[in-house]
């Protein structure tokens, strides 16, 4: 028999239905509300079963003992410093463990955004459909620009078998490559390894990491990178509701839920924070040489990767190509000179990896829609 509430200790609140009905037709509480929270420290026997789920998402974070879940016909552990996030709707069950009942903190959130947030987190409906073998860069009926071969350099995209097509057409690709356009050297190198970058890619590689992109697609427990701050956004979360159902006390619940939600999305987004973890080591190394230039496969060799898994895990981590990935990491440092310092524009270039300044000034326009100059001069005079 599984308990759903009445533990020792407990922190409970819910909001009435009127209240509800209020408050998600009201502005910002209509885009993320929180209509139950609560705190169930070593909650034994503790359990829901939903045949048609919950009319909200559910949120839980365990911060001792351990738990389960079933979703989706499968079965999750849930140990400290997890969170466990359930779609609205989905039938599913969840218990405490028998032998070791999970201490949680939780809330149901509803709201118009509410199921972004669990896209984001779980990738709960993730997934943008088959690419057309050679769009992007053939769409245009050539190259374009070097930025393009850069992120086929990358490999970026190679967790999907569709892209090995993509690589025939490299060598074709640099050739169309408009010289004006190639100003770096830096991104020359990389135009002219393509060849052996789109080699060097192991179809074994890319069917695992389809297959393992695959297999992740929805998972609705994820590890907190900072269990403490989760922990401590469902306190706030619960305060404000015990305070009272006021406007002020409801937006600052949905202010608490929302920077909680926005933090694991981005916990989902960056991968495992594992020891060691090759990808975190190469934009650790990356963030700590601007000044130079390291290619796709020289990164691959030092996280031990092949260079087509690499770049796949690479852009999966990030969002982006390990190319894009430097060059905004130099244009935020080259913002940072900009404001703080008299450098001038020259100098700032050499110290963020460029050597032709007006290379330099292309990139930096085409990050931020404006001249670094002009940039200086917007900031400071602005007042700010």
């Amino acid at each position: 028999m599984l308990i759903r509430d009445g533990f020792p200790g407990q922190r409970l609140r819910v909001l009435s239905r009127p209240s509800v009905v209020e408050a998600l037709a009201a502005p910002v509480t209509g885009r993320l509300l929180v209509t139950d929270a609560g705190h169930f420290p070593h909650a034994a026997e503790h359990g829901r079963s939903r045949p048609r789920g919950a009319a909200e998402v559910v949120v839980i974070l365990c911060t001792g003992g351990a738990g389960r879940v079933e979703l989706r016909s499968r079965r999750h552990e849930v140990r400290p410093g997890d969170v466990l996030v359930i779609p609205a709707g989905e039938p599913h069950r969840y218990w405490a463990d028998p032998r070791d009942p999970w201490t949680i903190w939780w809330m149901h959130v509803a709201g118009s955004d509410a199921a972004t947030f669990v896209t984001a987190i779980t990738g709960a409906g993730a997934g943008a459909g088959p690419r057309t073998p050679g769009a992007g860069a053939g769409s245009r009926g050539s190259a374009g620009t070097v930025a393009d071969l850069a992120d086929l350099a990358d490999l970026a995209d190679a967790a999907d078998l569709v892209d090995l097509a993509d690589l025939a057409i490299v060598a074709d690709l640099a050739a169309t490559v408009d010289p004006a356009d190639a100003a770096d050297p830096a991104d020359l190198a990389d135009v002219a390894g393509l060849a052996a970058l789109a080699a060097a890619a192991d179809p074994a590689d890319v069917a695992a990491a389809s297959d393992s992109d695959a297999a992740a697609e929805f998972s609705p427990v994820i590890a907190a990178h900072d269990p403490y701050a989760a922990r401590a956004s469902l306190e706030h979360v619960l305060v404000s509701l015990e305070r009272d159902e006021t406007v002020a006390s409801l937006r600052s619940a949905s202010g608490a839920a929302w920077a909680l939600l926005a933090q694991l999305s981005a916990d989902r987004a960056r991968g495992t924070q594992e020891a060691g973890d090759p990808i975190l080591s190469a934009q650790d190394y990356l963030r700590e040489h601007l000044d130079t230039t390291t290619s796709v496969a020289e990164l691959a060799k030092m996280a031990g990767l092949s260079v087509s898994h690499f770049a796949a895990r690479f852009r999966k981590a990030s969002g982006m190509g390990v190319v894009e990935y430097h060059k905004r990491l130099r244009s935020a440092r080259a913002r940072e000179l900009l404001i703080t310092t008299e450098a001038s524009v020259a100098d700032i270039a050499h110290t963020v990896g460029y050597t032709d300044p007006f290379y330099f000034s292309r990139q930096f326009r085409a990050i931020n829609g404006t001249s670094p100059t002009e940039y200086r001069a917007a900031f400071r005079g602005s007042g700010a």
